[in-house]
This record gives structure tokens, C-alpha cells and sequence, in this order.
């Protein structure tokens, strides 16, 4: 792996540290680095070891932790961290965390 495209992958996780909420897919993260989908992927689990897509959902869950802690609704925090479904946000954290983000929010 050659520093440039450890370069590129880093802009594609600062992009998806300010735009976390937003509906991303492979293909923008893939664009933004300057690289196919497969190489981008491919070069992504190298250097983090994990798929984009699951750095993007636990980036996601990290920051809705924070969110329910001050008392943000289960919905609006969902809403607020990119899942439009506030069900499969709960289902998501669920089996992230162990618990629901009802429970974390009542802490």
C-alpha cells in the first residue's frame, strides 16, 4: 500500500466524520477517495480493518450514545444521526450495544 492511497482513505473517513448523518454510500466514499468501489473497499479494510460501511454504522451509534446521555429522544436521535427509520436505528443499536437505545437513554 502506497501512502497516497492512505491519503485518499483518510479523506474519505474525515468526509464520513463530517457528514455521518447524511445518506452515504460506498460509491460517494469510493469518489471522494479517487478510487473504484472494489479498491476502495478493499484498501478501507486494510488500513482499519473493517468495512466502510460498518465504520460509518459503529461512527453513527458512537455519536447517538452521546445524543440519548443529554436526553435526545430515541426518534430525533436516530433522525439526527442519518436513519430516517427510527425502528431499524433501535434494531442496529440493539445488537451493537445489548441494549435498546430507550435503556441508554433512561441512564
Amino acid at each position: 500500500m502506497i501512502n497516497k492511497e492512505i491519503l485518499q482513505i483518510e479523506n474519505a473517513v474525515e468526509f464520513m466524520e463530517k457528514s455521518y448523518n447524511k445518506n452515504l454510500c460506498l460509491e460517494d466514499l469510493a469518489d471522494i477517495a479517487g478510487m473504484n468501489k472494489a479498491h476502495f473497499s478493499y484498501t478501507f479494510n486494510k488500513i482499519y480493518h473493517i468495512r466502510p460501511i460498518d465504520y460509518l454504522i459503529r461512527l453513527r451509534l458512537k455519536k447517538a450514545v452521546n445524543m440519548l446521555l443529554s436526553g435526545v429522544s430515541v426518534t430525533e436521535t436516530a433522525i439526527n444521526v442519518g436513519y430516517r427509520d427510527p425502528l431499524y436505528f433501535s434494531r442496529l443499536y440493539k445488537k451493537y450495544f445489548g441494549i435498546s437505545p430507550s435503556q441508554t437513554l433512561r441512564k
